[in-house]
């Protein structure tokens, strides 16, 4: 595993409670994705397969559970993924009104193992931890692959740059901190891109994530290369209503 997707899994073993506890609304950019999302549902003659990626504590799936009537939730097959057990247990806990099952897997760095290409991806959560190019193009492969024909994925990336209140979390390239980051997890500063940054949390405890920040050009490139079309891109969340960037993608071929 590289060594920056080691490190994000150490991140949500530290402060799981903590970040469980602050991921308990839904992110306003998902009802912007309703209509595409219930057009795929209402066009399929078969059983709607839902595949969330980084699922962590199941809130998209409560959110569709809230926000859909019956008649279409009856047609989901809903499958969460993650690495962290303590997120899925809480996501295994839900009261929902379509199936579900809550898988523990590595979706990062491997080829997914689905049984049947799903209706719907959603990767909200993991995009902007996947820390190299050959990474991020292996995410998106899979995004192809795993895709119904007629299916749609929905993506988002985190772009904190977009506020100032974070910048006091980045931990310096040149500081003592990021020296001791890199003797344990075994990697070199000076392999983060200039878009790469390593970033702190300070609620119920200390610790640090790797986060990359994702443009236009770069999603274009990943999606143009891996045979996917962009129907919508829009901005959402947050205080300032734009720090998640959201991309609906389609099966070119």
């Amino acid at each position: 595993m590289h060594p920056l997707n080691l490190l994000n899994q150490e991140f949500y073993k530290q402060i799981g409670n903590s970040f469980h506890q602050t991921r308990q609304q839904a992110w306003p950019g998902w009802a912007e994705a309703l209509p595409p999302i219930v057009d795929t549902i209402t066009s399929s003659q078969s059983p709607v397969e839902i595949a969330d990626i980084g699922c962590g504590n199941g809130r998209f799936a409560e959110f569709l559970n809230t926000q859909l009537p019956p008649e279409i939730l009856s047609k989901i097959t809903f499958t969460g993924i993650d690495t962290d057990k303590n997120l899925l247990s809480h996501a295994g806990k839900l009261n929902l009104q379509f199936s579900s099952t809550w898988q523990e897997a590595d979706a990062m760095e491997t080829n997914w193992q689905f049984q049947k290409p799903a209706h719907i991806i959603t990767a909200f959560g993991i995009l902007h931890h996947l820390p190299t190019t050959e990474i991020r193009n292996t995410f998106f492969v899979n995004v192809h692959n795993h895709l119904d024909d007629n299916g749609i994925a929905i993506l988002a990336a985190w772009r904190f740059d977009r506020s100032a209140r974070f910048a006091k979390s980045i931990v310096p390239s040149n500081s003592s901190e990021m020296d001791e980051l890199a003797q344990t997890f075994h990697f070199s500063p000076s392999t983060l891109g200039a878009n790469d940054y390593l970033i702190d949390w300070d609620k119920g405890g200390r610790a640090i994530r790797f986060v990359h920040i994702f443009e236009d050009k770069e999603i274009a490139e990943l999606c143009k290369n891996n045979k996917l079309q962009i129907t919508h891109l829009y901005d959402a969340d947050g205080k300032e209503e734009n720090l998640n960037r959201y991309v609906i993608v389609r099966k070119t071929s």
